[in-house]
């Protein structure tokens, strides 16, 4: 399984994201997220862990454990463009990990949101999402493949024993 951290400040659409994601609803009432939740999912036959952590400043020291073993980091910011405390937070534990910087709330196709997101989507009208995923995942190396003690035990057998 990997890793993906899902961090940013409070309010800029963490949850709604997960939840967009994973159940395909939107919910217009805002619900602080305590600590950080695990969501499991697969996608292009890669198990992912989405850990979307909550934006308060008194959950920095939980964050900053979990960065070091992220294989991937989706920044979320809204207008504001808040990113660059986040950045450099992670890059001081983990500073090889791929990064994607996503602007939510970007409700109006009409306007120019500048530059400095590497993704503008809206999980309230649902655009853009999709392309969130495909933009990091590339960017992330391959697990490495596990083998198990038993594994290389069956190694040293000699080859007239067979196990079934």
């Amino acid at each position: 399984m990997q890793n993906i951290i899902i961090i940013g400040d409070q309010g800029v659409g963490k949850s709604s994201f997960v939840q967009r994601l994973t159940t395909n609803t939107f919910s217009e009432t805002y619900i602080c997220t305590l600590t950080k939740d695990l969501h499991l999912i697969e996608f292009q036959g890669r198990y992912i862990g989405l850990h979307d952590h909550g934006g308060c400043e008194r959950y920095h020291s939980l964050r900053q454990l979990h960065y070091k073993h992220a294989d991937g980091v989706l920044v979320f910011c809204d207008t504001r463009l808040n990113i660059d405390v986040w950045v450099e937070a992670v890059k001081q534990e983990n500073p090889d990990v791929p990064i994607v910087i996503v602007m939510n709330k970007a409700d109006d196709t009409n306007i120019d949101y500048g530059k400095g997101a590497d993704i503008y989507i809206s999980c309230k009208h649902n655009r853009n999402l999709e392309n969130v995923l495909p933009l990091l995942i590339p960017k992330m190396k391959l697990p490495e493949t596990i083998i198990s003690p038993l594994e290389t035990l069956f190694e040293y057998l000699p080859h007239y024993c067979s196990i079934s």
